[in-house]
């Protein structure tokens, strides 16, 4: 082979000794890595990331009210943008970060979560705070978030449970120098091109939260308006509803009334939950990987309350899906098959109550082998009497319009799912013809939406190949 050769077959590959620098182990050296440093020389001086950035590190303990904190679950993957989520109450540490400062994660560097600061705020110490000192901070960040980074760091993350990346690996990232005025360029089409993509995302979920809005129309369920004043929040509740069941104010309050109410003079037949349900089974959390008997155990992927998605069905697709091992006899007795409904019984936050519902489908048993914790129940309902996808369509209707917040207790910040309320909740089912038809209505919306998305997606993609192809001139 010639001095300045490279081979690569498969995962195999060679390069030259006078190339070996630093880490001696192979991840240093990936021709992933060394193809995207290689486009970035090709036509560009190149700096380090520590000579045009500056490293913040002011750390807090505690949190005041008016605090806004992100760890990584508040951004998202490739984009950037950020996810708010509950407010965290108490931290043992954080970083303090201003609008226009650069969060650059250290764990999980594959999963891409890039951050430009648009306000002030406390982040996890799993974060870089960089600013920028040479470049425009958008276009820093832009190129931060590019596979010419993303090719290298996922190289350079070491550890198996909690791979993360080491501060001096971030400090040498090559980064082109190049014009303030090609930066800008960069920054405006980018900007452009992550609009329209947004607007692309944002109307595939009005079509899919627009299903709640069709199915309590087609059923003809009229929610009615909450109402706040004191008057329309005092009410009363007869001794014999009382007696022997909750105390708690929300089973009986006029909100729950009239959400109830409205369920009730529908046109449809209706039935408690509970005569529909001809299995139910609790979940299993399993043991790990590790555990010393495995014999008489199988490998699941554990679904937990995180893999439900608010506006869909499950999100199994992430790379933060549990496998556990569950015992065979356990799995038999659970009995998972396809248009089971699962629920999510505990968990929860203020803003977020438990009583979220999934449905298990072909494609989801097929993928591989399927299992669901402990903090998760699962039903089986008689199809000959309501289709399981119509059910689950009308139970996360339910729960959007707020009725399952009334059929839950909350303990040392815990929700949990009042099942005796929760069984006994109308179902209203029209006939099976109705009830097709509904589900066609709702498949289109789907298909639209998913339509959306992945032109979404594929305009997100085009515009960073573009953007690499700016960069390295």
């Amino acid at each position: 082979m010639q001095e300045n050769a490279r081979r690569y077959t498969g995962n195999s590959f060679v390069i030259r000794r006078s190339e070996i620098e630093g880490r001696i182990d192979p991840h240093q050296y990936h021709f992933d890595r060394l193809n995207a440093i290689e486009k970035i020389k090709r036509n560009r001086k190149i700096l380090k990331l520590k000579e045009v950035v500056k490293s913040k590190k002011t750390v807090v303990t505690e949190i005041k009210g008016t605090d806004v904190y992100i760890g990584l679950e508040n951004i998202a993957s490739d984009t950037g943008s950020y996810l708010p989520t509950t407010a965290k109450q108490s931290i043992s540490s954080a970083g303090v970060f201003k609008k226009g400062q650069i969060l650059f994660p250290k764990l999980r560097p594959y999963l891409n979560k890039i951050y430009l600061a648009e306000f002030d705020g406390l982040c996890s110490t799993e974060f870089h705070i960089l600013e920028s000192t040479h470049f425009n901070s958008e276009f820093l960040s832009i190129y931060l978030r590019s596979e010419l980074i993303v090719n290298q760091t996922k190289h350079l993350m070491t550890g198996n449970t909690l791979p993360r990346l080491q501060t001096e690996d971030i400090n040498n990232l090559p980064v082109p120098d190049i014009s303030l005025e090609l930066q800008k360029d960069i920054v405006e089409y980018y900007r452009t091109k992550s609009l329209e993509a947004k607007d692309k995302e944002n109307a595939a979920l009005g079509l899919l939260r627009s299903i709640d809005i069709y199915i309590l129309e087609e059923l003809g369920i009229v929610v009615p308006e909450r109402k706040s004043s004191i008057n329309d929040r005092i009410f009363t509740a007869l001794f014999s509803d009382v007696t022997g069941n909750r105390f708690d104010p929300k089973l009986y309050d006029n909100s729950t009334k009239a959400l109830q109410l409205a369920i009730a003079e529908s046109p449809f037949p209706k039935i408690p939950l509970k005569k529909l349900i001809v299995h139910s089974a609790s979940g299993d959390w399993g043991e790990d990987d590790n555990f010393s008997n495995p014999n008489d155990y199988v490998r699941c992927l554990v679904i937990r309350a995180t893999e439900f998605d608010n506006t869909g069905n499950l999100k199994l697709d992430n790379s933060r899906v549990k496998h556990r091992l569950i015992n065979t006899e356990k799995l038999k007795r659970i009995d998972i098959r396809v248009n089971d409904l699962l629920i999510e019984k505990s968990g929860g936050s203020p803003d977020q109550p438990v009583g979220r519902v999934a449905l298990l489908t072909e494609e989801i048993l097929q993928s591989e082998e399927i299992c669901y914790s402990n903090f998760i129940h699962k039903i089986r309902v008689n199809e000959a009497t309501i289709h399981a996808e119509y059910l689950f369509h009308f139970l996360k209707a339910v729960y959007n319009m707020k009725l399952t917040d009334a059929m839950q207790s909350q303990t040392n910040g815990i929700r949990n799912l009042i099942f005796h309320d929760y069984f006994r909740q109308l179902i209203v089912f029209p006939t099976h013809q109705a009830q097709e038809k509904i589900l066609r209505h709702i498949s289109d919306l789907y298909v639209k939406a998913n339509i959306l998305k992945s032109e979404a997606t594929n305009l997100l993609a085009l515009a960073k190949s573009e953007v690499v192809r700016m960069i390295i001139g």
